[in-house]
């Protein structure tokens, strides 16, 4: 049986029934007299600390076979003033988001009273919320009018009187003239004042009504409240795809632009989840290819659950960001962010923002959203080898915030309901009728049309014009190709055939064919422009470009210089620019990532800055790297300023770190906070670095929960520190805080099963921690436990000290000494001196039993020494 030992604020492991036990086996609770057992490695309840004590004993012991372990203590964080885990593996920063110019934007608005939907007169009710802010106004004035007339009564009152010969003893000018006179005196500073100050609130709500009224015109037009979700019908206003034609014969009681819908198979889980969160808010996400019916089925389901809710479309994470901090009510809306990675670009949303919108329950709103798999695993991916470094962490994060619900083709079932409805609706007869070649939603949506036009249509030219769209889009181009860009891309592709039969129009007509609808109103392009009278750009099918990333997922690779030259020369926005740098790193192309990132850089976004310097540091350039970043951070950006932090303490130019990440912490960045928290950790001051990780974890840091957690555990405070834990895994759903939490959660036999469920979770999926915690587990109820043995060898592999030394005990438990031996040197070699102390201990006592008492002493004499000179890396 391993044996296990607890340091301050870490649980006992329980013993369940199917703990093997023995005769020798004993459990004895430390008092007020050392245990022979601890060979005097600890102190006693409050004493103070031994010689080989790497922290005071204040907790239960677990003794088996006279061996005291210490192995638990040290899987947390030493409390001996030590430094806590790598600054790497606990530090993490998100992606700049929308910190421009040197300001953070704050995420939690502030609880306002919700807005009736009981009647479709939502703008008559805004307007009067605007009349209202007017009177307040008014009402202000009105009291600095009677503050004058009191002025202007005592002041010209004596002179009236005397002027309408008003009968009055001779005494009342003069005293009515003094108070006058002292009313004044009193009076005008005050009125002044009072002027000042009206003004001020006066210019404040019409500022605040400005905002309404800004926001309001970008949503839905000036002076207009928010439309309800049963009042809009448009299947383009929502993302729908074009569905083939309704037969003009057919009744006109069939919508001539949607289909009948066809019940999915995820509906009821969808329609209840979004009913149960509709008293507080919550936010679904639906993943599905292109034309797969994602977007009609989250039109369905708020329409079926919450028709006189609000519907609010934001065009951009800019507008979605803008309602958030001018304190726009949200309160029974749906915010609806179709293609939601549109959301999640460069000047992308915070979750910060999401998380202040879900986080608001007094103003309950559902978002809902829709993404294809590729780009919601590519979000989610990480890209760097740390963490803070990740371009994805922020992304990641909003969408690990989403319930998330799968739709692909037609299930049986769906094609049983589809069948019923075909005999009403011939648009779902025909699709059905053709066979299940393919999806019905794609068959809908005139999916292998829009293919067949592509590969196989007659215009040859429109063809390459449609791959020039294609190839554009693969380059980083957006949703709308500049004309001058398709042409050039497409002149191009061109061979020297197809160079010599075009015509002088053969643009125009190649345009034009490809253009044309294939059936109904889906066509492979179509055209776009910002004014009236005049096309400057062209939109490709999300189903063609689908259709290109899974037949061809290197296609960017292939793609020649000149094509990436067209793409970056006629390219201005900053957005476009970093599109293109994403693209071209993803298609190894470094010489076109570092130029559009470098221009995007010097055209001032801040966000372009970050990703240079991280792309730099990946090419070795370090100095450059960390040039770009102080560029940043002296222009008072928040998050290059944290990242400037970070970057100058892996340099050890320690004051300039904590002063760039102070500057952010106060500027309200969590990531500063948590990193703030780790620096002051490292300096041993622990009680500034609690104070700063709590506010990060207060803001929803999944990072500085886990380390709160830890930094509460230390401290004794086991409850709230399993609470952070908790909510780490709650909300992040990270494996390290699974692991955290199993740990936190193995003292007690209520929660044993529960710990072992989240430690063996961790160790699957590779988390060290929670592989040296499940070994130990297992150990505990049998030392011969082959996975036991199996999760500690591979945390010894990944070089983790904790499980050098639990594997080390099991090889002792064995009679293994050899192996146990070398493991106990490797682990002595520890910088955390509980590790170190613990390890020198158990091999001093193994030299001993084999009566090498030399090398025992040997060993003795190195802890003293190093314990006397108070080393600790």
């Amino acid at each position: 049986m391993v044996a296990v030992t607890l340091a301050a604020g870490w649980p006992t492991p329980t013993r369940t029934s199917r703990a093997r036990t023995t005769p020798s086996a004993r459990v004895c609770l430390r008092s007020a007299r050392p245990k022979a057992c601890c060979a005097g490695s600890c102190a006693p309840q409050g004493g103070p600390r031994t010689t080989h004590g790497a922290v005071p004993m204040t907790c239960n012991r677990a003794v088996v076979h006279g061996r005291c372990w210490s192995l638990w203590a040290a899987l947390r964080r030493p409390t001996d003033g030590g430094p806590p885990d790598p600054l790497d593996q606990i530090l993490a920063l998100s992606r700049p988001t929308r910190h421009t110019e040197g300001r953070s934007s704050s995420s939690t608005p502030r609880a306002r009273p919700p807005l009736s939907v009981d009647s479709p007169h939502a703008a008559g009710k805004l307007a009067a919320a605007l009349v209202t802010m007017r009177w307040r106004g008014r009402r202000m004035w009105g009291r600095l009018l009677g503050l004058l007339l009191i002025v202007i009564f005592f002041t010209a009152g004596p002179q009236a009187f005397k002027a309408a010969n008003i009968p009055a003893p001779p005494w009342v000018a003069p005293v009515v003239a003094s108070i006058g006179t002292a009313v004044l005196l009193v009076f005008t500073p005050l009125l002044q004042s009072g002027v000042d100050r009206l003004k001020s609130r006066s210019e404040k709500i019409n500022a605040d009504e400005d905002a309404q009224i800004e926001t309001l015109r970008g949503l839905g037009g000036e002076n207009r409240s928010l439309p309800l979700v049963s009042e809009i019908n448009n299947r383009a206003l929502f993302g729908i795809h074009p569905a083939i034609p309704l037969p003009a014969e057919e009744a006109s009681s069939i919508s001539p632009e949607l289909p009948i819908y066809v019940p999915r198979d995820i509906d009821a889980d969808l329609h209840t989840g979004i009913r149960s969160k509709s008293e507080i808010g919550g936010f679904f996400l639906l993943v599905g290819r292109a034309a797969s019916g994602k977007t009609r089925c989250a039109y369905e389901a708020i329409n079926a659950v919450l028709p006189e809710w609000r519907l609010c479309m934001p065009a951009d994470a800019k507008a979605l960001s803008s309602l958030v901090t001018s304190e726009f009510d949200l309160s029974h809306t749906v915010v609806w962010l179709d293609e939601i990675q549109k959301f999640l670009g460069p000047e992308q949303l915070q979750a910060e923002v999401i998380r202040g919108i879900l986080m608001n329950r007094n103003a309950p709103t559902i978002l809902i959203g829709t993404i294809w798999p590729e780009n919601y695993n590519h979000l989610r991916a990480p890209l760097a080898e740390t963490e803070e470094e990740d371009p994805n962490r922020n992304a990641r994060d909003i969408l690990n915030l989403a319930s998330r619900f799968d739709i692909s083709t037609f299930s049986f079932k769906e094609l049983d309901r589809a069948r019923q409805i075909a005999e009403i609706d011939p648009r779902i007869a025909e699709v059905i009728h053709r066979g299940p070649s393919a999806s019905v939603t794609e068959l809908l949506a005139a999916a292998p049309e829009l293919i067949h036009r592509w590969i196989q249509g007659e215009n040859e030219f429109g063809r390459l014009l449609i791959t020039a769209a294609v190839s554009a889009r693969a380059c980083g181009i957006g949703e709308e190709i500049p004309v001058g860009t398709l042409r050039d891309i497409a002149v191009a592709l061109m061979n020297g055939r197809l160079r010599a039969m075009a015509s002088d129009s053969w643009f125009e007509e190649a345009v034009h064919w490809a253009s044309r609808p294939v059936r109904g109103a889906s066509s492979p392009l179509a055209p776009h422009s910002k004014i009236i009278g005049a096309v400057d750009s062209y939109t490709v099918s999300d189903v063609l470009t689908q259709y290109a990333n899974e037949s061809a997922p290197q296609r960017t690779r292939s793609v020649s210089d000149e094509i990436w030259e067209i793409t970056l020369r006629d390219t201005n926005h900053t957005s476009t620019l970093i599109s293109i740098f994403t693209a071209a790193e993803a298609a190894g192309n470094t010489s076109i990532a570092e130029r559009a990132a470098t221009r995007a850089a010097e055209a001032g976004s801040n966000h372009a800055i970050w990703l240079l310097s991280l792309f730099l540091e990946k090419l070795g350039r370090n100095e450059e790297a960390l040039a770009w970043i102080l560029r940043g951070a002296e222009r008072r950006d928040v998050t290059s300023m944290a990242l400037a932090g970070l970057q100058l303490f892996k340099t050890d130019r320690r004051e300039e770190s904590e002063y760039w990440l102070r500057q952010a912490a106060a500027a309200g960045d969590a990531n500063a906070m948590g990193g703030l928290g780790v620096v002051l950790m490292q300096r041993n001051q622990f009680e500034e670095a609690l104070v700063w990780t709590r506010r990060s974890a207060e803001k929803g840091s999944f990072v500085s929960m886990e380390v709160l957690g830890d930094l509460l555990a230390q401290r004794g405070e086991r409850g709230e520190a399993t609470e952070w834990f908790r909510r780490a895994v709650q909300h992040g759903n990270r494996i390290s805080a699974q692991a955290h939490l199993g740990i936190q959660l193995m003292g007690d036999e209520e929660t044993l099963e529960e710990a072992e469920g989240l430690l063996r979770r961790a160790a699957e999926a590779g988390e060290v921690r929670g592989m040296v915690g499940y070994g130990m587990l297992l150990s505990q109820r049998d030392h011969e436990s082959a996975e036991a043995r199996h999760f500690l060898t591979l945390a010894v592999e990944a070089g983790d000290e904790h499980g050098m030394m639990a594997l080390g005990i099991l090889h002792a438990e064995r009679g293994e000494t050899s192996n146990a031996i070398h493991l106990y040197e490797r682990a002595s070699q520890s910088n955390q001196k509980a590790v170190r102390n613990l390890a020198i201990g158990e091999l001093m006592k193994l030299l001993r039993a084999q009566g090498r008492d030399e090398e025992a002493a040997r060993w003795e004499l190195q802890l003293d020494a190093l314990n006397g000179a108070g080393a600790d890396e």
